[in-house]
């Protein structure tokens, strides 16, 4: 049976946008000290192949389940004791979610539920449950067993999904696909087309009334065009349903994405529809094709020159299948910012070099020039230029002397290159900060500047490398500080990426703005 990852996931088709944000920041620390504790008194199986041994279990009877929300202190490791990720490296601050999230380690959603307010768990996790065969690098190898400990700090009850309804013969109905419904709630309100946006909640149980997840577990409801529904099952059931309409459905596998491998019993309520936006119709009179074979079309005429490369850019984007089945856009996903040269895209930085301030377009854009695994099919799209920013000089790069430089008893060097208000207060381990940076390999090779992207960055102190939450504890707001920090308190032996090799000393300009929130 497929998991709840892939059950949520599912939701959306593939080469629709996602419709989940990542939970857990991908921030990638060095390893640390923090041994893997000794197991409890006894060790367990879990029924999901999860190893398991309680070692403290905690204050009264009452337990978290999916859908509550968790407060917890944890650790990571691999199975040979590298550690991979805490609490403490992020600064000490207990990490809240809801209980199911699919974006929450298998670990974490487990073992809040096996002890009380309080208690600590140790899970021992294998690949196929964990990271699987591709890992999350640089940090997790493939096909890597995870250990974690646990500890429950506080739990809050949330509303459950709905209890599984056995189905009245008598009230059931069938459709021509085989899909059998049953009328819970009578909605209200005209029904949505085959094209438009539906939100809806979902639940999901085998046949035998076990929960395999649905919305309730992440706390969100589903928002999507219809045609972008990856169960096929639901460009059918959607356009039957009314607002406030709730209906039991048993669902063939076959009506299902090919993870599901059985028939499946959902309770799905919708909550609202609206009408998706509509693509422009194209007029090949006003429009113009480009060497890389882009067709554009001006709807409406701008201002003030294009942007050049280098420069940020906001977007209002919309963007449709052939057919002109609306697929995603500002609409469902906010607006869109990009640095010409570096869009994820390739056609946006062609196309944006011939916008101005105010201008929208209509693009018909060939598969090779969007990102093949999220849209692999031809596409039309509708943007507007909102703003362009042009990028902040990055500073100069200098590594001073050591003679120039003060050091920290664990290596951390710094020289101060300007100073705020003397009035100012340093940022506190756990604090939230915002600063402007640029980043270097000792040879004067850039990877990283947050002055190419214009806007200054907010971020966690503990959440970030070990050296900037020393060397952030320095400063005050409105100093620029130069630091030069050792591999082992930056990426390590691992190093990041293909940027940053293993055992890498890095230099960063690091202005802070402000701390707080």
């Amino acid at each position: 049976m497929a998991s709840m990852h892939a059950l949520l996931h599912a939701v959306a088709r593939p080469g629709s946008m996602p419709c989940f944000a990542v939970l857990l920041l991908a921030v990638t620390l060095p390893a640390q000290t923090q041994e893997i504790p000794k197991d409890g008194a006894t060790v367990e199986r879990h029924q999901s192949g999860v190893q398991y041994s309680v070692l403290a279990k905690g204050k009264g009877e009452a337990r978290a389940a999916l859908g509550d929300d968790a407060l917890v202190r944890f650790a990571e490791w691999l199975n040979d004791g590298t550690l991979v990720d805490s609490t403490k490296q992020r600064g000490g601050q207990p990490l809240r979610f809801r209980i199911g999230d699919p974006r929450v380690p298998l670990g974490l959603n487990l073992g809040v539920q096996l002890v009380g307010r309080g208690g600590r768990v140790k899970l021992t996790v294998p690949p196929e449950l964990a990271y699987g065969k591709t890992g999350q690098m640089p940090r997790v190898p493939p096909n890597a067993t995870m250990v974690y400990e646990i500890e429950l700090v506080e739990f809050v009850y949330r509303p459950k999904q709905p209890k599984f309804i056995q189905g009245d013969p008598q009230k059931t109905k069938v459709t021509d696909s085989g899909l059998k419904y049953q009328v819970l709630t009578e909605g209200a309100g005209t029904k949505p087309s085959g094209r438009d946006i539906v939100e809806i909640e979902f639940s999901i149980w085998d046949v035998t009334g076990k929960p395999l997840g649905g919305t309730y577990a992440v706390g969100q409801t589903a928002t999507a065009p219809i045609p972008e529904l990856s169960h096929p099952f639901f460009k059918e059931l959607m356009p039957m349903m009314q607002p406030g309409a709730v209906w039991r459905l048993v669902v063939p596998k076959e009506q299902t994405v090919q993870q599901i491998d059985q028939d499946t019993v959902w309770q799905v309520k919708m909550i609202r529809w609206e009408v998706a936006p509509v693509m422009p119709p194209r007029d090949d009179e006003k429009s113009t094709s480009t060497k890389s074979g882009l067709y554009y079309q001006r709807l409406r005429e701008g201002k003030g020159g294009p942007p050049a490369t280098g420069w940020v850019c906001e977007l209002a984007w919309s963007f449709w299948r052939e057919s002109g089945s609306f697929v995603a856009g500002t609409k469902l996903q906010g607006q869109m910012k990009t640095i010409v040269g570096q869009s994820p895209h390739k056609f946006l930085d062609e196309i944006i070099q011939r916008m101005q301030l105010g201008e929208v377009m209509r693009v018909e854009v060939p598969q090779d020039q969007t990102i093949p695994k999220m849209i692999p099919f031809k596409t039309v799209w509708q943007l507007e230029l909102l703003s362009r920013k042009a990028p902040l000089p990055t500073p100069k790069f200098e590594l001073p002397p050591d003679s120039e430089l003060t050091k920290t008893a664990s290596g951390l060097r710094y020289k101060v290159l300007t100073r705020g208000p003397a009035d100012g207060k340093p940022p506190q381990n756990g604090g939230q900060v915002t600063v402007h940076y640029a980043g270097w390999l000792t040879d004067g090779t850039l990877f990283d500047s947050s002055y190419a992207r214009v806007d200054p960055v907010p971020m966690q102190l503990g959440g970030v490398l070990p050296g900037w939450t020393e060397g952030l504890q320095l400063m005050r707001p409105g100093d620029t500080f130069l630091f030069v920090i050792p591999p082992k308190l930056a990426y390590g032996a691992r190093g990041a990426g293909d940027k940053i090799p293993p055992d890498a000393t890095l230099v960063f300009h690091i202005s802070l703005l402000r701390h707080g929130q």
